[in-house]
């Protein structure tokens, strides 16, 4: 079980790294990438030979920030005396790779994180990462530089749905304000995040053809087969998104193809269900409103195990 860190025994952990590398998950989302990114620049602004890697592809869209064409995806050749994790809910999403045989520090707002890594710092209540990260420099007054506000911005607005999730709080919009005032370029952030190119519009009607109403209309899901990902696969969220604001819905899915027998499920809900559990139960986690999980079946075998579950969740949820 890891060792909680207060703020300041993660302030020491840092100040007494040499050689850092900072990982995100597979998947990255923006509060991955961007919070990834801000970390790796405070730590080399303070002297430190860090190194941003993500084991997966970073979508194209996100690289307007500053860095996100350079995040590596394989281990470099070199010693590290930290290794540290942002916003890692399980060591699976990590991604398969020799790790140094360093103590892992994890950085994480998933209520749903198990304690997996040697020393952890939670908060549970963050909209994001970044608005820990934003919180925590403006606390001990480390610099924050343009490049690093667009990113933290961009972490923490991707991550509450530009404020309009319930996870969005005071603090959040307050930390945000801060980014503002110190560079963040929020159109540019909004535009760069959510503009669509052609070809994730044309594979539109055919994700939506899929759509499946269940619970008396409480329930939507989405399936994204293996030419729907391959058109859309940077767009998840924008199909997700589509499904989940349909009046009426609590709980939404979208099932998405990864292989032949290998399936992602995302789970979201609005006010009563707790995907994080309900995600949990297929060895998932996540947040109370946004969830996933990853399910060794086929894409068909999937959807049947998973749905009536939901459905069930769902009528719960409703009658509570």
């Amino acid at each position: 079980m890891a060792t909680m860190l207060d703020r300041a025994a993660l302030r020491r952990r840092l100040e007494a790294a040499k050689t850092a590398l900072v990982v995100g998950h597979i998947k990255p989302d923006g509060d991955c990438i961007g919070s990834v990114l801000a970390l790796t620049e405070a730590l080399r602004l303070r002297g430190v030979d860090a190194d941003a890697l993500i084991a997966d592809d970073v979508a194209a869209k996100f690289y307007y920030l500053d860095g996100a064409a350079e995040i590596v995806a394989t281990i470099p050749d070199k010693a590290y005396d930290t290794v540290l994790f942002m916003d890692l809910s399980t060591a699976e999403r990590a991604g398969e790779l020799p790790w140094p045989a360093v103590p892992i520090v994890n950085i994480d707002h998933h209520i749903s994180n198990p304690g997996y890594a040697d020393e952890l710092y939670l908060d549970a209540t963050a909209a994001a990462v970044g608005e820990i990260l934003t919180e925590l420099f403006l606390e001990w007054d480390w610099e924050i530089t343009p490049t690093m506000a667009q990113a933290l911005y961009t972490a923490i607005a991707t991550d509450c749905g530009f404020f309009k999730y319930a996870n969005t709080t005071e603090k959040t919009m307050r930390v945000a304000a801060a980014l503002l005032a110190r560079g963040a370029d929020q159109a540019e952030v909004a535009q760069r995040t959510e503009e669509l190119p052609p070809a994730a519009l044309r594979v539109l009607p055919q994700i939506m053809a899929t759509l499946t109403m269940e619970a008396d209309g409480a329930l939507s899901a989405i399936t994204m087969d293996e030419a729907a990902m391959a058109a859309g696969g940077d767009y998840v969220d924008t199909y997700l998104e589509l499904a989940r604001n349909i009046e009426g819905v609590e709980v939404t899915l979208q099932f998405k193809y990864a292989e032949p027998e290998k399936t992602y499920v995302s789970f979201r809900s609005k006010t009563t269900v707790d995907v994080s559990a309900l995600a949990a139960e297929f060895g998932g986690g996540g947040h109370i409103r946004a969830a996933g999980c990853t399910v060794w079946k086929s894409l068909a075998d999937t959807i049947s195990t998973v749905m009536p579950v939901a459905v069930a969740w769902t009528h719960h949820g409703r009658r509570h």
